[in-house]
């Protein structure tokens, strides 16, 4: 299971979201690179995201599985509030600005 994901803010109910609207080869994933997640899990936490941090898992688990350092490249391609912005309320639109 995954979930190491609730000591990130995310409460039982969105738990249980994110694993009903996961695919099962997602969550393999999750598991198989539960340290990478995590590293993402708390930079995404720290960096202002926790509102919206089930749905962004659920839109975007891309975001989750790659390296660290590419994922902060990604997000700089944005100003901080407007990526914290779009990641809590609408996560599946920053595919559109390129994250």
């Amino acid at each position: 299971m995954i979930t190491y994901i609730k000591d990130y803010g995310i409460s039982s109910l969105e738990y249980e979201y994110v694993v009903s609207n996961l695919k099962p080869e997602v969550k393999d994933l999750f598991k198989v690179n539960q340290l990478e997640v995590e590293k993402n899990l708390k930079f995404l936490s720290d960096y202002g995201v926790y509102e919206g941090m089930a749905r962004l898992i659920v839109a975007r688990p891309d975001l989750f599985i790659q390296p660290l350092e590419s994922l902060k490249e990604n997000v700089k391609k944005l100003n901080k509030s407007v990526f914290v912005n779009i990641a809590n309320k609408s996560p599946e639109d920053l595919i559109l600005l390129g994250v």
